[in-house]
């Protein structure tokens, strides 16, 4: 019972491939800007700005309002809830189910504390505008990288010491978690378990990744936005992104 206990709360650490940020794909070379108004321009690269703006906020909702529907699925790993699943899928076992609200605040905070983060930096490369359809280029500056933000999940260390702390969870509470289990069944298990175990994992996590921030070299991204009018208004449709390596590669 102990060791299936472990296991199953130890599976928090593959939460981490679910922290990356927007879909990161190929781009081609866009083209100089042709005939475009400065009117425009400035328009473009403030519906742009804002949405980054928000993004930088952690602010799904105000994405939504920011963006057009049809660019919705660009910047779904921005919201807090695609993010929350994962890691419960990760758990297994149906653990969204299990926990209550208090730890479901810490671990959609953890997540927006990571995505708040996210973009350290950003500035405008290439504007380009065509009769009612526009196109702008970001150099965007990442804090960390994938690989950094994993290192920080996966650390041995805080698995290590919560891997401690699950033996002797299972120890001290042998006796209760067993009469649990005969009353409650599974359900009350996981309950009991997740709600007692996993405020200890976030936390450290967070003060993980706190102390470790400062040493990260992060990456850097190329964001493309496509615009178009609608309703008298510059709106986004699409966001792709890349790394800046890879774009000047192709």
């Amino acid at each position: 019972m102990k060791k299936k206990i472990v296991s199953a709360i130890l599976a928090t650490a593959l939460v981490a491939s679910s922290l990356t940020g927007c879909s990161f794909m190929g781009l081609g070379n866009s083209s100089q800007i042709e005939g475009s108004k400065k009117s425009d321009k400035e328009l473009v690269t403030e519906a742009t700005e804002s949405v980054l703006k928000d993004c930088q906020n952690a602010d799904y909702d105000a994405i939504l309002k920011d963006i057009d529907s049809s660019a919705k699925n660009d910047f779904k790993n921005f919201n807090m809830e695609t993010a929350d699943k994962a890691f419960y899928a990760s758990l297994g076992a149906g653990a969204e189910a299990y926990v209550g609200d208090d730890i479901k605040t810490k671990v959609t905070n953890l997540w927006k504390k990571f995505q708040k983060d996210m973009i350290k930096s950003y500035k405008v490369k290439k504007v380009t505008i065509k009769d009612k359809a526009a196109v702008v280029d970001y150099d965007v500056k990442y804090a960390f990288t994938d690989k950094e933000l994993v290192s920080v999940v996966t650390d041995k260390t805080v698995i290590n010491e919560f891997k401690e702390e699950c033996e002797k969870y299972g120890t001290d509470h042998a006796a209760e978690v067993q009469q649990i289990y005969l009353t409650e069944g599974e359900t009350g298990l996981y309950k009991k378990i997740y709600n007692d175990l996993l405020p200890n994992y976030i936390e450290k996590v967070s003060n993980k990744y706190d102390d470790s921030k400062s040493g990260f070299k992060g990456d850097s991204y190329i964001y493309r936005f496509k615009l178009k009018i609608k309703n008298n208004k510059w709106v986004v449709t699409s966001l792709k992104s890349n790394e800046t390596s890879k774009m000047k590669s192709k």
